[in-house]
Order: structure tokens, then C-alpha cells, then sequence
């Protein structure tokens, strides 16, 4: 079952037994958007981020999982706080964060994703970010599915945790 659901669609699951239903639900959502037809027939804009937390483990480690657990519900309050009611915000696997927005451009996307993360820093200094962000106007050219959708973002995601890492 699905806990902590807020307005119109925005979810964030507590504790790290949830993870696949979030997962399934945001695949859910967006497959709906994806198949309505209507945002391909119509040129519409999707867009996926993935946030994976950086140094995170360290946390369960020194404070506990209860610790940990509460970082991971800031953060999920934090993120659901700086998005759209019509936007997705699921915890889908450790500390990994899938939002979904649905109707949003390339530029909306990352001034979002922009205004999650410094409400993340400001509020919480010792979680650092690693993200991946893809967005696209829906059409012909549009992936297959929504996973292949998400993999872009998922691999923009790791190079900048790559990134990260080489400047250390």
C-alpha cells in the first residue's frame, strides 16, 4: 500500500520496502500520458529526473536506519514541496528519487529540478545530489516506452555522479 500520498498524483513513499510500488506507480502514470496518444498527436512535452543521493550511506551508518529513514522523508517533503500539484515525486530504491512532469518543457524541468536542490541544501546540508534530467516534446521521434524515456535520465545521472567523483 502506498503511504504519504499528497495532492493530485504526488507521492513519496516512506521507508525502503515501498520502493516498488513507487516505482510501478510512476511507471503507471507516465505510461498513461505516454498511451493517451494525446500528447504525442498533440506534440506535448514530458519530463523525467532522477535524483540519486550522494553520500548517503554514511548516514545509515553512523546515525542509524532510523536516521536515515527521516533524511529520506525530508527529502521526499522537500522535493514534493518544490513541484507542480500535477507532478510525480516517488522514492524508487534506496536513496533514488524518480519526479515526473508531465506537460514540461526543457527549461521548466531544470529550473524545477534547480529549486528542489537548493531547498535540499538549504534544509538539509549534509545530503548531496547527483541528477539526470531528460525531457522531450512527444511525437514520432519520442522512445519506444516510458522506461527507455527514463534510462535517459538515469544515464544523465550518472555522469554526473561521475563528474563529481573526477573532481574530487
Amino acid at each position: 500500500m502506498l503511504t504519504g500520498c499528497a495532492a493530485r498524483g504526488s507521492v513519496f513513499l516512506k521507508g525502503t520496502s515501498n520502493s516498488r510500488p513507487a516505482r510501478s506507480q510512476a511507471f503507471s502514470i507516465a505510461t498513461r500520458f505516454w498511451r493517451s496518444g494525446r500528447a504525442k498527436r498533440h506534440g506535448r512535452w514530458l519530463g523525467v529526473a532522477v535524483i540519486d543521493l550522494d553520500g548517503f550511506k554514511p548516514i545509515n551508518d553512523e546515525y542509524g536506519h532510523e536516521m536515515g529513514d527521516a533524511v529520506l522523508a525530508e527529502v521526499g517533503r522537500v522535493l514534493r514541496a518544490s513541484v507542480r500539484t500535477e507532478d510525480f515525486v516517488g522514492r524508487i530504491g534506496g536513496d533514488e528519487f524518480v519526479l515526473i512532469f508531465p506537460e514540461a518543457s526543457a527549461n521548466a524541468l531544470h529550473v524545477a529540478v534547480r529549486r528542489a536542490f537548493a531547498l535540499i541544501r538549504e534544509q538539509l546540508e549534509v545530503v548531496g545530489t547527483s541528477y539526470g534530467v531528460h525531457s522531450q516534446m512527444l511525437g514520432k521521434s519520442s522512445p519506444e516506452t516510458f522506461d527507455d524515456f527514463k534510462k535517459a535520465a538515469d544515464a544523465k545521472m550518472y555522469e554526473d555522479k561521475r563528474a563529481k567523483k573526477a573532481q574530487r
